[in-house]
């Protein structure tokens, strides 16, 4: 599959170098260095936990105020009621009691 990539100028002249030391092509000795830093992050992550593997890609969102989950729960509340209300006329109890009064 066809991939392009920019490279600095010492990168390039090293790849140069490389392959022509190697009698091999500029793909040929990017795609095993790929391969040998991948089998090196396999052995280095071998025995790590489901956290550990995916802690590079966690992270916290602060926001001001209420949760983000609970602003979700509160949201998807109000999506919910409003299908309720258009399809079957539905009205909350909240909104009946008030409705009495």
């Amino acid at each position: 599959m066809p991939t392009s990539l920019r490279l600095d100028r010492e990168t390039e002249l090293l790849l140069v170098r490389l392959a022509f030391d190697e009698g091999r092509t500029k793909s040929d000795v990017i795609r095993e260095a790929i391969h040998k830093y991948g089998r090196k992050l396999n052995e280095r992550r071998r025995g790590e936990s489901l956290f550990e593997a995916i802690r590079p890609f966690l992270g916290i969102e602060r926001v001001q105020g209420a949760s983000p989950s609970a602003q979700s729960s509160e949201r998807f509340t109000e999506i919910v009621r409003e299908k309720a209300r258009k399809r079957w006329g539905w009205v909350p109890p909240e909104e009946k009691r008030r409705s009495r009064r």
